[in-house]
């Protein structure tokens, strides 16, 4: 079922039953996927969004949400965007499995506020991925979290990262913490970076 959205009510709703979906071997099935937002249209040219979810679901169980508010210009190209996404890995990889990754328990959540002036952009935010256990290739992880704040700027020449510091921990053991800063250049393909590890392979 899909509901059309009436900009002119404030309120745009948007339901997606899929009884199947995906290609090749990934392949999702009896998933929901819901869409909400409120917020107004000038001319279709600027928009404020209150706010706005997006889910999806499967059997009832959620395996991907997002949730936020934002503005956009487009005559100015300025936007300013919240934006609040889980994704609850184990389950996500049953219903999209993967030969080289798997995962019994752990989730991730990303916060991210965007700034967007002309075509620059600015991103802070933070991410948490909590008591991940499972495999990815052949590393095996128990209980593993990790925590990270970011402040990132893009141009269309360049890429510069002021700041991606965070810790990691396994089965409530401290991990060690990074921070990197550095300067990505897009026309050039090529960067420069400095990182500090501290007190990594404790456990």
């Amino acid at each position: 079922e899909i509901r059309n959205c009436d900009w002119s009510s404030d309120v745009c709703s948007s339901d997606l039953n899929l009884v199947a979906a995906g290609s090749g071997s990934n392949q999702i099935t009896q998933a929901t996927v819901t869409l909400l937002a409120k917020g107004k249209a000038a001319d279709f040219k600027k928009f404020n969004l209150d706010n706005y979810k997006f889910e999806m679901a499967r059997q009832n169980q959620p395996l991907v949400t997002a949730s936020g508010s934002g503005t956009y210009d487009q005559d100015t190209q300025a936007a300013d965007v919240q934006l609040d996404a889980q994704v609850m890995l184990a389950r996500l990889l049953q219903a999209f499995p993967r030969p080289d990754m798997k995962a019994s328990s752990g989730s991730a959540q990303l916060k991210a506020h965007v700034v967007q002036k002309q075509k620059n952009q600015d991103v802070t935010g933070s991410f948490v991925l909590a008591d991940f256990s499972g495999q990815f290739g052949s590393n095996s992880f128990r209980s593993f979290g990790a925590n990270a704040d970011l402040d990132v700027g893009m141009t269309p020449q360049q890429v510069l990262i002021r700041k991606l510091a965070g810790k990691l921990s396994e089965a409530a053991n401290p991990g060690g913490s990074f921070e990197v800063t550095g300067a990505y250049d897009l026309t050039n393909k090529s960067g420069q970076f400095t990182a500090k590890l501290t007190d990594f392979n404790q456990n």
